[in-house]
C-alpha cells in the first residue's frame, strides 16, 4: 500500500532536478526525462541546457548535460500539450530511482476537484511587467532570478478533460513541474505562464493523457518498466482495432510482451473483414519481424506464416509482401528449420504459390532463391506425401517455377518429380483438385524438350514395375482424362502434356501403343475447339 504524501516524508524526491535557470524535469527512466517544452523550447536550445540534482539535500548537487541528439520527442499537437522527453547523461545519477510513469490503466489515478496535490516547482520570479523571460539562455538576467526547489500543496480548482486547473501563486513563472497525489502518485505536470492578455495561469497536464500522447506517438518503448501483457493488453486495446495492435508492437517491446500481441495479430488475420486494415497498417512487417525474432520459437513461427497466407487472400497482398526485404528468405528459413513440421510445410508452400502467381512475382523466383525454393518444398512434398494440401500447391508452385526459369524443369526431372507425380496420379486420382494441378504441372513440363530427354537417358529416370516411368505417366495421364472427361481443364493440360511429350518420337511411340490414347486425345478436341473460340 502507498504511504500517504505529508510533509514529514515529502522532503526530497530525488527524481525531481531542475533545468538550470529555465524550470523543472523529472527523471522518468534511466538517462530520460520529462519536461515542459516551455522549459526547453528545441533540441538546439535543450543541447546547451543542463540538469541539477539532489538540491536542497544533503548530498552534494551533480549536474549532468541533456542530450537531445540522443532522444529528444516534443508534442506539437494540440497545443495544450505542453511536454516533451530528452535524454540526459547518467553519471553521477545512476543511484537516483525514477518516478514511475504510469503506463496501465490499473495505475492511472483519478483526479478530482477539490483533491490536494503537491506541485515540485524550481520557480522564476517574472519582473518583466508581463514579458516571459524563462531564462532560455541556461542563465539569469535582471529581470528573472531562479529560485531554490520549492514543493506546494495545491488545490484543484477544475478538471477539465486533460487539464486540472490550480490557484495562481504569485508573480512567478512555472513549468515541467512534476505533480503528486496523496499517494505518491504521478497525476501530471504543472505550469504557470503568463498568458498573452497578461494574466497568470496555473494549470497541470494530466500524466493520463502525456502516456497516451506518448503511446500515439511509438515513445513508450523508450521507458524502462516490468510490465505484464494482461496489463498491457487490457489498457492499450480496442476490440477489432489492427492499428492499436501494431501501435502494442511499437511501444512494448519486451519479448514476452512483444511475442503474445504478436500472436494477437496473427489470431486477426483469422477474420477477413480486418484483413485490409493489418495490410494497410504495416502488420505484414510487424509479423515477419516476429519470425526474425522468434525464429526458434516453433509455434510462434507457424501461426506467423499461417497469418501471412491468410494475408494473400487479398488482392495486391502479394505485391505487398514481396516488397518486404528478405520476406522469401524469412518463409524458406522456415521451412528449413523445422522440416519436420507438416503444418508449417503446407501452410508455407501454399503461401510461396500464392506470392508466385503475382505477375511482378516471376523476377523474385527466376533465380538462386526460386532454386532453393523448389529443393525445399520438393522435400517437403516427398515427407509429406499424404497431406493433399501440400501436394496441389507444391505442384501448382512448380509450375510457376519452370514458367519463371525452364531450367527448374530439368532440376524437377532430376529430382525424380515424375515418379513423385506418377504415385500422386495412381493413388490420389478421386482428389479432382489435386489431379488439376497435377496435369497443369506435367501439361508445362513437357514442353521443356531437355527435361523429357532426361528421363529417356542413362542416368535419368529408371523403369519402374518393368515399365518406363514415361510409360506410366502417360497412361496415367490418359486414365485421368478419361475418368474427368466433364472437366475441361484437364483435358486441356492432358491433350497439351501428351503432345509435348509426344514431340520426341520414342516417346510417341509409347503414347500410341496405350489402346485409350486415342480416345482421351478425341475427348479432349471440344475443349480444344472452345478455347480456341474464345481466344
Amino acid at each position: 500500500m502507498k504511504a500517504s504524501l505529508t510533509s514529514s516524508n515529502r522532503a526530497n524526491i530525488p527524481a525531481v532536478c531542475q533545468i538550470k535557470g529555465c524550470g523543472t524535469a523529472t527523471l522518468i527512466s534511466p538517462g530520460i526525462l520529462l519536461t515542459s517544452i516551455h522549459v526547453v523550447k528545441s533540441a538546439e536550445v535543450a543541447a546547451d541546457l543542463t540538469a541539477v540534482f539532489f538540491e536542497g539535500s544533503n548530498k552534494k548537487t551533480v549536474e549532468v548535460k541533456l542530450l537531445p541528439q540522443n532522444l529528444f520527442f516534443a508534442a506539437t499537437y494540440p497545443d495544450y500539450m505542453d511536454y516533451c522527453i530528452v535524454a540526459c547523461e547518467q553519471y553521477g545519477i545512476f543511484n537516483v530511482t525514477p518516478v514511475k510513469l504510469p503506463l496501465i490503466k490499473s495505475e492511472w489515478a483519478p483526479v478530482r476537484e477539490g483533491d490536494t496535490i503537491l506541485v515540485v516547482q524550481h520557480p522564476i520570479v517574472d519582473r518583466s511587467g508581463g514579458k516571459v523571460t524563462e531564462g532560455n539562455d541556461g542563465g539569469e538576467s535582471e529581470e528573472t532570478s531562479s529560485l531554490v526547489e520549492v514543493k506546494r500543496f495545491e488545490e484543484v480548482m477544475r478538471c477539465r478533460d486533460d487539464v486540472f486547473y490550480l490557484k495562481a501563486s504569485g508573480n512567478v513563472l512555472t513549468a515541467g513541474c512534476p505533480s503528486f497525489n496523496d499517494c505518491g502518485q504521478l497525476i501530471g505536470m504543472q505550469s504557470q505562464l503568463r498568458q498573452e492578455t497578461g494574466g497568470v495561469i496555473s494549470r497541470v497536464l494530466s500524466i493520463v493523457s502525456i502516456v497516451k500522447h506518448l503511446f500515439a506517438n511509438k515513445q513508450l518503448g523508450r521507458i524502462r518498466q516490468e510490465l505484464s501483457f494482461e496489463d498491457v493488453w487490457s489498457t492499450w486495446y480496442v476490440d477489432n482495432n489492427v492499428p492499436r495492435v501494431i501501435l502494442i508492437l511499437a511501444n512494448f517491446t519486451s519479448r514476452p510482451i512483444t511475442r503474445a500481441t504478436a500472436e494477437k495479430l496473427c489470431e486477426l488475420t483469422c477474420q477477413p473483414n480486418l484483413l485490409e486494415s493489418v495490410l494497410s497498417s504495416g502488420g505484414v512487417h510487424c509479423i515477419l519481424l516476429t519470425l526474425k525474432t522468434f525464429k526458434e520459437d516453433e509455434d510462434m513461427v507457424c501461426k506467423c506464416i499461417r497469418a501471412l497466407w491468410n494475408l494473400t487472400f487479398v488482392e495486391g497482398a502479394s505485391r505487398q509482401l514481396l516488397s518486404e526485404e528478405n520476406m522469401v528468405e524469412i518463409i524458406l528459413d522456415a521451412i528449413e528449420q523445422f522440416s519436420e513440421n507438416e503444418e508449417i510445410a503446407e501452410y508455407a508452400t501454399v503461401l510461396l504459390h500464392n506470392i508466385s502467381t503475382d505477375t511482378e512475382a516471376t523476377e523474385c523466383f527466376a533465380g538462386p532463391l526460386g532454386h532453393r525454393a523448389l529443393i525445399l518444398v520438393h522435400a517437403a512434398m516427398q515427407r509429406f506425401k499424404h497431406t493433399n494440401v501440400l501436394q496441389k500447391f507444391g505442384l501448382s508452385f512448380f509450375t510457376t517455377l519452370i514458367c519463371a526459369n525452364p531450367q527448374n524443369a530439368e532440376t524437377l526431372v532430376q529430382l525424380h518429380m515424375i515418379e513423385h507425380v506418377a504415385y500422386l496420379a495412381e493413388h490420389k486420382q478421386d482428389q479432382v483438385f489435386l489431379m488439376e494441378a497435377l496435369m497443369h504441372f506435367v501439361g508445362e513440363l513437357a514442353q521443356h524438350k531437355n527435361a523429357i530427354e532426361l528421363c529417356l537417358v542413362d542416368g535419368g529416370l529408371v523403369a519402374s514395375g518393368g515399365s518406363h516411368i514415361i510409360a506410366i505417366l502417360t497412361g496415367l495421364v490418359i486414365d485421368i482424362m478419361l475418368k474427368y472427361q466433364e472437366m475441361d481443364t484437364i483435358l486441356l493440360q492432358g491433350n497439351r502434356a501428351l503432345w509435348g511429350i509426344g514431340n520426341d518420337l520414342a516417346c510417341r511411340v509409347v503414347i500410341l501403343q496405350h489402346p485409350n490414347s486415342y480416345e482421351a486425345l478425341k475427348l479432349s478436341l471440344p475443349a480444344l475447339i472452345s478455347k480456341a473460340r474464345v481466344m
